[in-house]
């Protein structure tokens, strides 16, 4: 794991993945012990921590900072834009696929 670069996106339980094709993707997490997992996505992850902590009662949630899209593994359109749907997308895909994570509810904030 790299360095967490976001730390103050994230209220607790701050941690960090780098993917297969290295991309550093910051993180929290709650309700370890469940078994149903959540998947929540959000630029600044701490404003939904009240939400996200309280479904830990019940899942394993994990709270995903979601990258500005700068850098590497940015997807574009056609005209130089940045693709938020795609770009997102990529993100809790490859979050899950590198934690091994195959099924999983997914929840927004926006």
């Amino acid at each position: 794991m790299n360095t967490i670069k976001e730390t103050w996106k994230v209220a607790k339980n701050c941690k960090s993945v780098v993917t297969e094709d290295g991309i550093e993707l910051t993180y929290c997490e709650f309700g370890e012990e469940n078994e149903e997992v959540v998947i929540s996505g959000a630029f600044y992850i701490h404003t939904w921590s009240p939400v996200i902590e309280k479904l830990g009662e019940r899942y394993h949630v994990y709270g995903l900072i979601m990258r500005y899209g700068d850098g590497e593994g940015t997807e574009f359109n056609e005209d130089g834009t940045i693709n938020w749907s795609r770009q997102w997308g990529d993100d809790v895909y490859k979050f899950a696929k590198t934690l091994g994570i195959e099924e999983f509810h997914y929840i927004g904030k926006c």
